[in-house]
This record gives structure tokens, C-alpha cells and sequence, in this order.
């Protein structure tokens, strides 16, 4: 048992010093020239905080590579490329999607720039994941067939869209410095509040269940190729939805205010709970949505 737990403490050792190198040279290779574009809000974030979050964003991502690695009886490359979609999946596309619709400086190079990074970052850890964590899962799928789940995950996509605007007026709308830093104005009911997304901006509905789509996609990933307790597949999922998803926002920055920082993290945290727990529940074997 001491042995275990030595050898499993250095191989996270060990991702994490490869991936906190990768992401700090791809970060200063790819951003360099373009990071004094990103807009900035006076309040310029503390190196050492910085390094300080990257490493615990870091370790995080190697915990839930950890555990998808520990759940999967795959070969090597077959395991980095499954690893790589999640990391790529969660880290990338649900995070920069809405970036992409809401800011408009990130609809320019230097937003490529970050997606290009993000990815690439994602890509990398799912290497060293590939490379240092031991695959021994055992056991049933999780999920018989893709063909028995797609009215699930049609369901999950839709449920999204309710968690996340639900999750987001609670959590970080009713702040009136996060309103303010959105040019949101006056608060206003959350009935009263959707009506008016809908009467102006109703095409950002489609782009919510295509973000549910992809929240799908990981766990169905998951439970077709991880091997173990369904119970601890799905804590996984939580976890690759926390470390890629929540995670980003433990690191300071200077263009978003502390606050609403906070405020995003404990959203996109409590968004992964329930987003994985919907997961649970609907994504069944054999296609069956009862719990």
C-alpha cells in the first residue's frame, strides 16, 4: 500500500512538472507579441498567485487524467487519443466557446492564439497521461452502445441549457460588480430576465445546446471506454469537467475582475456537479434513463 501510494505520488509528480513546462513554453511561445492585446482591468494579477493557481489547475488535470487512465484497459495510443478529445473537448471547446460569443477581442489572433494553446496544453497532458499513468480497468462498459443513448444525451444538451443560465443568474448575475463588468445594467427577476435574452439575443439558445452537446460527448467517452463501478466513472467525469472546466479560473488574470473571477469558478464548479450528475442518471447502459 505505502509503495503504491509513493509510486502514484511521483508519476503526479512527474505530470505535473511536464505539463506546468509545456504549458509555460507553449504559453510564452504563442502568446508572445500578442499578450499585451488582452484588456486589462487595472488590477494586474500577482506572479506568484499565478503560479500558485497554474500548479493547482495543473495537479487537478493530472488527478482526473489519473483517474480516466486507472478506469481504462485500452493500448497507449488508443488511451492518449481518447484523453486527448476529453482534455481538448472540455479545456477548449466548452471553455472558449462562449468567449468567442461574448468578448469581441477574442474573435481576432489572439484569441486563436489562447484556443491554440489551450489545446495544444490539453493534447500534451494527455500524453504524459498516457506515459505515466497505469491503465488497468476492468469490468463492464458503462455504456452498451452509442446507438441506445442519443435521446439521453439529446435530453442532457437540453438540461443544459437550463443549468446554465439557471447556475449563472444565481451564482454570478445577481453580483452587481459581475452585471456591471458585463454592461448586464439592472437585475432583473429571472423569468423577466430570460424573456429578455430571448427577445434579444435568442440565438444564443443554439449555441447553449450545442455547448450541452459536448458537455454529453465526455461523459458518453467515459462510460463507453472506462471499465470499473459505474459510481466511480462517473466521480471521473467530475472531475475531468472540474480540472478542465472550473480550474482555468484558479489562475489570476488581469482582464477579469477578482470577483467576478470567484464568481465564475464557484458557477463553473457547481455547473460540473450537475452536469456530470445529469450524466449519471440519464446516460444509463442499455440506453435506460431511470437512476
Amino acid at each position: 500500500m505505502l509503495r503504491t501510494f509513493i509510486f502514484t505520488g511521483l508519476r503526479l509528480l512527474g505530470f505535473v512538472l511536464a505539463q506546468a513546462a509545456t504549458l509555460m513554453v507553449l504559453g510564452g511561445v504563442l502568446m508572445a507579441g500578442v499578450a499585451g492585446d488582452l484588456p486589462a482591468t487595472g488590477e494586474p494579477a500577482d506572479p506568484g498567485t499565478q503560479l500558485a493557481g497554474m500548479l493547482l489547475m495543473v495537479a487537478a488535470q493530472g488527478i482526473a487524467l489519473m483517474a480516466l487512465m486507472h478506469h481504462l484497459s485500452l493500448g497507449r495510443l488508443q488511451a492518449f487519443l481518447l484523453a486527448a478529445a476529453i482534455a481538448v473537448t472540455t479545456g477548449t471547446v466548452l471553455t472558449q466557446i462562449d468567449s468567442f460569443v461574448y468578448f469581441d477581442w477574442f474573435r481576432s489572433e489572439l484569441g486563436w492564439r489562447i484556443v491554440a494553446v489551450t489545446a495544444l496544453t490539453g493534447i500534451a497532458g494527455a500524453l504524459w497521461a498516457s506515459l505515466l499513468f497505469p491503465r488497468k480497468g476492468q469490468g463492464e462498459a458503462g455504456l452498451a452502445s452509442i446507438g441506445t443513448v442519443l435521446l439521453p444525451v439529446l435530453l442532457i444538451a437540453i438540461l443544459h441549457i437550463a443549468v446554465y443560465y439557471g447556475v449563472g443568474y444565481v451564482v454570478v448575475w445577481v453580483n452587481d460588480e459581475a452585471r456591471a463588468y458585463y454592461e448586464g445594467g439592472e437585475l432583473l427577476p429571472f423569468f423577466t430576465h430570460m424573456a429578455d435574452v430571448a427577445a434579444t439575443s435568442a440565438w444564443i439558445f443554439p449555441v447553449q445546446l450545442v455547448r450541452g452537446l459536448f458537455w454529453a460527448a465526455v461523459a458518453v467517452l467515459v462510460y463507453r471506454h472506462g471499465r470499473g463501478p459505474r459510481l466511480r466513472l462517473s466521480l471521473t467525469i467530475v472531475a475531468l469537467y472540474f480540472a478542465y472546466h472550473a480550474m482555468p479560473l484558479a489562475v489570476p488574470n488581469g482582464f477579469m475582475p477578482e470577483v467576478v473571477r470567484v464568481l465564475h469558478f464557484i458557477e463553473l464548479a457547481i455547473t460540473a456537479i450537475v452536469m456530470a450528475g445529469l450524466a449519471h442518471l440519464l446516460l444509463r447502459p442499455g440506453g435506460q434513463t431511470r437512476s
